[in-house]
């Protein structure tokens, strides 16, 4: 995953705060959902750890591509892609991971799964 630390063409004046939050507590839960009638999700736990970037992430830029087509990403990121641009790329080593489909494995209400 990834966040802007600086992007002045952008608007982006001071870093993302999850970034200083992370740094103070890596430990993490991600949860990852499905839209459909029936829903799964996965849930991951484990320590996120966070490198900085000069300029724009390739994980951004592939993201930008999938989500956005190849010509709204190439306006996108030659906005970005301009000096003083700084992005933090965010990992997330698991170290736990289950799916919930929400048939035989469902959340628990004290936290975790059933």
């Amino acid at each position: 995953m990834t966040t802007y630390l600086a992007g002045p063409e952008l608007g982006v004046r001071h870093p993302a705060r999850r970034v200083a939050v992370l740094r103070a507590n890596p430990d993490v839960d991600i949860s990852i959902g499905t839209d459909e009638i029936q829903p799964r999700a996965i849930s991951i736990r484990g320590r996120a750890s966070i490198t900085e970037v000069d300029g724009v992430a390739d994980e951004y830029a592939l993201a930008a591509k999938r989500y956005l087509g190849e010509e709204a990403a190439a306006s996108l990121l030659q906005s970005a892609a301009r000096p003083g641009t700084r992005q933090a790329r965010i990992a997330v080593r698991p170290t736990w991971v289950g799916l919930l489909d929400f048939e035989t494995r469902l959340p628990s209400p004290l936290g975790g799964v059933l």
